[in-house]
């Protein structure tokens, strides 16, 4: 998509109870920004992470000097649930991370009532999610940061990232650290560094696989440092109109969504547990917990093989980081499958999922 760029602010702005707005090169990035002002003004600490995350999340807190507490999330949502995180929260936490993977919504409010009784902040992290809402409110309504991420590959197209605040003093200290970031890599330095990382952490992943993600692989160190310049740069940001107008008024981008998810429920062998959306979630991509890893392994390459899209992300990002404890995100990398629900996904395409599906089930 193409466009000139604009601000934000009219289009963000009244979807949430927040104030202050900066806009970053990308979502990790400001998120960053908002959790080293944390650190400065609270202190270096813990915040509450769920495990089924795509990994430059949890490194977005080591860049700021916290330390990733990983909590287990809920297989039919793929999301951390309030017990879930609670069971994480510590004399260290400084904030609780709640990411609406996918898409899906979930009430945030026991999340902001486990933040205030444990002193932290609560982030909702919208980079998938950027036009749900639960109980008919925009999701971003409680929490103490409401990250939004614009990316080709997301709900939200452009190259950016906007963290709003409810403060406007955490504002004016997220502006006063963004020249503190490096410049943006060249663009042969970024594309190796996006793709090193990519191959590294979907390799170890792999790897973790095939042993069933019974142990982690502690590689923090590894990812750290040389990975710091991919996610953390300033660049002018490229915010399309179409965008911002699609968060105005998502109906009609809701509607094409659902009309793609109630097909690939016909389709989907009926062992398969889908994710279910709400009337008020915009969908990001359809997941699906197959059977089993057999299962999952076979539809991928048979899928693939037709040309059809369909990955087994979001995998679990406590295993690579070093935590192999929750069992919940344990299972959904082994058992997981998602679907396309944007352009990419084609009357065509659904129906050779159709097809493929139909010959890989007895």
């Amino acid at each position: 998509p193409t466009g000139t760029p604009v601000t934000p602010a009219d289009a963000l702005a009244p979807r949430v109870a927040n104030h202050g707005l900066g806009v970053a090169a990308r979502a990790i990035t400001a998120l960053y920004l908002g959790l080293r002002a944390l650190a400065e003004r609270r202190g270096e600490g813990e915040v509450v992470v769920p495990a089924t995350v795509c990994p430059s999340v949890p490194l977005a807190v080591l860049y700021a000097g916290h330390r990733p507490r990983f909590c287990d999330v809920d297989p039919g949502t793929f999301c951390m649930t309030p017990a879930t995180a609670a069971a994480a929260v510590g004399p260290e936490t400084r904030a609780i991370l709640l990411v609406y993977l996918f898409g899906k919504a979930v009430d945030p409010a026991p999340f902001a009532a486990l933040a205030e009784s444990s002193g932290a902040m609560l982030i909702e992290d919208l980079a998938h999610a950027p036009c749900s809402s639960w109980d008919g409110e925009p999701l971003g309504t409680h929490g103490d940061f409401t990250l939004y991420s614009f990316n080709d590959a997301k709900v939200l197209r452009g190259t950016a990232g906007a963290l709003l605040t409810r403060d406007p003093a955490w504002a004016e200290r997220i502006e006063q650290l963004r020249p503190t970031l490096p410049a943006k890599p060249p663009a042969d330095e970024a594309r190796f560094l996006g793709s090193a990382f990519r191959d590294f952490t979907h390799g170890l992943y792999h790897l973790l696989r095939e042993e069933g993600l019974t142990r982690a692989t502690g590689a923090v160190d590894l990812l750290r440092g040389p990975m710091r310049a991919l996610f953390l740069h300033e660049a002018p940001p490229r915010l399309p109109a179409d965008a911002l107008r699609l968060l105005a008024d998502p109906r009609g981008e809701r509607e094409r969504r659902h009309g793609k998810i109630r097909r690939y429920r016909e389709i989907l062998p009926a062992a398969w547990e889908a994710v279910g959306f709400a009337a008020g979630d915009l969908p990001w991509r359809l997941p699906v917990l197959t059977p089993g890893h057999a299962v999952q392994a076979a539809a991928i390459r048979r899928l693939r093989a037709a040309g059809v899209l369909v990955s087994n992300h979001f995998f679990p990002a406590s295993h690579v980081l070093g935590d192999a404890t929750p069992g919940h995100a344990r299972e959904i990398g082994l058992r997981a499958l998602n679907f396309w629900l944007d352009e990419k996904a084609t009357p065509d395409s659904i129906e050779t999922t159709a097809r493929e599906l139909a010959r890989l089930t007895p």
